[in-house]
């Protein structure tokens, strides 16, 4: 998704306005696998343009709901973020137990790909 390169790229306010159609087609779409991770996305770059605390809460509910309906790749995706969150808010200790515990949990359940980002990820974030 492009929005996902914009960030990426530190573009945050662009990838905002790229998220912004998409927010429509997604309330339609029946497609769990798809809404939440353009709801991650969505969260992580509100996060990024400042919206810490709503977005923290955000992903917590989308975590939530995630494991309420068993989509174990989503659950362990949102935890990336809210180690992030938690890094950029100063919660140092919390944020780097979390990319611990994350980690751990990817590498036992195959999403490798995951647990390389939450062993990788910068710790002053």
């Amino acid at each position: 998704m492009l929005a996902k390169a914009l960030l990426a790229l530190g573009k945050a306010e662009d990838a905002e306005r790229e998220l912004a159609p998409v927010s429509t087609i997604m309330n339609k779409s029946h497609y769990r696998n798809i809404t939440f991770k353009i709801r991650i996305i969505a969260a992580q770059v509100r996060a990024e343009l400042g919206k810490t605390a709503e977005e923290g809460a955000n992903l917590e509910g989308i975590l939530s709901e995630a494991r309420r309906l068993g989509f174990v790749g989503q659950q362990l995706e949102a935890r990336l973020p809210l180690s992030a969150i938690e890094l950029k808010s100063g919660k140092t200790a919390a944020g780097r137990a979390r990319l611990a515990a994350l980690e751990k949990d990817a590498r036992s359940k195959g999403f490798l790909l995951v647990a390389k980002k939450a062993a990788i990820r910068p710790s002053s974030r």
